[in-house]
């Protein structure tokens, strides 16, 4: 049975008025009965201390006649009457022969009158085989009890009267009961018909049904609760319209992003995705499918696999079909989810192909006549003096400059390559830098520039192509030395657990802040017109990077300017 509030409220009102009824009625019952025999109690005695100086005088003067005294008294009064001697005789009695009752001396009304103390009792009279109500009341002379009168009155006489007022107690009882019971079930109706609503009303707006309201004409709390819980819901259909309204607008601009869009769980779940990654994957639907039944690839499995073990943001390229796209995997970790956006790339690296292709071309089709006007310039050099000569200096020298420019370009492009492979062995990096820096002694020996090397002792050798690894180097110093006048050279070696660590520093000119993070560009200089007095090409510290990465290694620079710069390079021991 299902226990409502009106069930609830109801029989639990009637429990307390019937308990409280019943309770009225045997405190009443017990209480009136009481009071009764405390009256007649009391009447007794006020009619046995009325009686007693007769009786006394009786006694005194004609003791034979105290017996019909005592009849005849009993009679008019219609209460049983005993006189009874100190020593428990019976002197007389208006019921019964007096010399043929028993001694009375060892009741107990008896026995306390006997000390002096009016006494009443409520007990079994064995003479008359009832319940009797006696009152003993001494007789006194000259400060000696002589005797004691006793007056007793039948008890069923009390009880009829009860008997009579319980029954009228009970109907009023009955009555109170039945009325409370109307007034019990009103109440529990009144209290019981706004919570039904305002359930039915919850029920409604649980299932999204949000015009609902509730009227009630309570003016109390449920009357309160019903306003507030109308309001409440009115602000919620508010709420539930904007939300659908943004998702509606959210749902509108993921559809339009141009970019592939895909949200998935940890478990490689997809919940989210847009039209351009349903055309993508050729699936309409892919919601609720596994990443890997949509689509195939093994560096997007990897990506994956290490966001979800790192927890943070990655980036990378990867494959779908003939398409290459760069891929920004972001961590929703309220969610436990991860949102993927997939840029489409695949004309940029088309072009990069085409441009890389045509700058090799370039390249070779520039080195066979570079080499030869350089040639043919070095020939001249040797005849020619005099103001001409310095005019093939300068076509040496931007000769020179082309040459570098085209060798950097072929060796840049070759690092581009994906077919491009490191000769990977196991090489002492202390010994490969001292066989560098010999390179670079001259130099520094024109420029007055100091060379100090800070090794560990006991560094791991490192798995690397010592060719490519000194290609590096050399581009590094050489951009030291270029940019420092005074001062000198400082080259760091450092191991740890995991990773390998160089640091090239300088006290030249350094880089300003603002430039830092162009310098790895190809082809970027800082400043055009210094870059040509000192011979640079603008492509060495992108054929760096290109060295480190190959190696999945990291290259980054700290510098301030006109007090030095640090090239940091690491590179991982396994």
């Amino acid at each position: 049975m299902k226990r409502t509030i009106f069930f609830k409220t109801f029989w639990g009102y009637l429990f307390i008025v019937i308990s409280v009824t019943l309770f009225f009625v045997l405190f009443s019952l017990r209480t009136i009965e009481k009071w009764h025999v405390e009256r007649m109690s009391d009447a007794l005695f006020r009619i046995a201390m009325a009686m007693r100086s007769s009786v006394q005088n009786v006694i005194e003067e004609e003791p034979s006649n105290l017996d019909g005294f005592v009849k005849n008294l009993g009679k008019s009064i219609n209460i049983r009457i005993t006189v009874i001697k100190p020593d428990g005789i019976v002197l007389a009695d208006s019921i019964s022969n007096s010399e043929q009752m028993e001694n009375h001396g060892d009741r107990p009304e008896i026995i306390k009158a006997m000390r002096g103390f009016p006494t009443e009792n409520l007990r079994f009279s064995t003479t008359l085989m009832s319940n009797m109500l006696y009152m003993a009341v001494p007789i006194i002379e000259n400060d000696t009890i002589i005797g004691v009168i006793r007056l007793s009155l039948f008890v069923e006489h009390i009880r009829l009267l009860s008997k009579s007022i319980k029954k009228q107690i009970i109907c009023i009882a009955i009555i109170l009961i039945l009325i409370s019971l109307v007034i019990t079930f009103l109440i529990s109706r009144g209290i019981s018909m706004p919570v039904k609503q305002l359930a039915v009303a919850a029920k409604q707006v649980a299932e999204g049904d949000y015009n609902v309201s509730i009227f009630t004409k309570d003016k109390g709390e449920l009357g309160e609760l019903a306003l507030s819980f109308n309001e409440m819901v009115h602000k919620q259909k508010i709420l539930f319209d904007n939300l659908l309204k943004n998702k509606e607008e959210l749902k509108t601009i993921i559809s339009s992003i141009k970019e592939c869009l895909v949200v998935m769980d940890y478990d490689g779940k997809i919940v989210l995705t847009n039209d351009s990654f349903n055309m993508i994957v050729e699936d309409e639907n892919p919601i609720g499918k596994k990443y890997w039944e949509v689509f195939r690839s093994t560096a997007f499995y990897n990506l994956i696999q290490e966001i979800i073990k790192t927890k943070k943001n990655i980036s990378g390229e990867i494959e779908l079909g003939n398409r290459i796209f760069i891929s920004n995997f972001t961590v929703l970790s309220s969610q436990d989810t991860v949102v993927v956006t997939l840029h489409d790339i695949s004309e940029r690296k088309k072009l990069e192909v085409i441009k890389r292709d045509f700058v090799i071309n370039v390249s070779h089709e520039l080195k066979t006549p570079l080499t030869s006007i350089k040639g043919f310039v070095e020939v001249l050099e040797d005849n020619i003096k005099g103001e001409n000569k310095r005019y093939l200096e300068i076509i040496r020298r931007n000769t020179d400059r082309l040459i570098n420019i085209v060798k950097d370009l072929l060796l840049l492009s070759g690092l581009e390559e994906k077919t491009f492979k490191l000769d990977l062995k196991h090489n002492n990096i202390k010994d490969l830098v001292e066989k560098t820096i010999k390179l670079f002694k001259p130099r520094l020996k024109e420029k007055n520039l100091y060379f100090k090397l800070e090794a560990e002792e006991n560094l791991p050798e490192v798995k690397c192509d010592a060719f490519k690894l000194e290609d590096m180097l050399v581009n590094l110093i050489d951009n030291a030395i270029k940019y420092t006048e005074k001062g000198g050279i400082t080259i760091r070696l450092n191991a740890d657990e995991h990773r390998f660590r160089f640091e090239i520093e300088d006290t030249g000119i350094g880089i300003a802040n603002e430039y830092q993070d162009r310098i790895f560009e190809r082809f970027y200089v800082i400043d055009l017109s210094r870059s040509k007095a000192y011979g640079g090409t603008g492509l060495g510290l992108s054929i760096v990077k290109h060295i480190v990465l190959l190696h999945n290694g990291d290259i980054n620079v700290e510098s301030e300017l006109n007090k030095g710069t640090i090239f940091v390079v690491e590179l991982p021991l396994s």
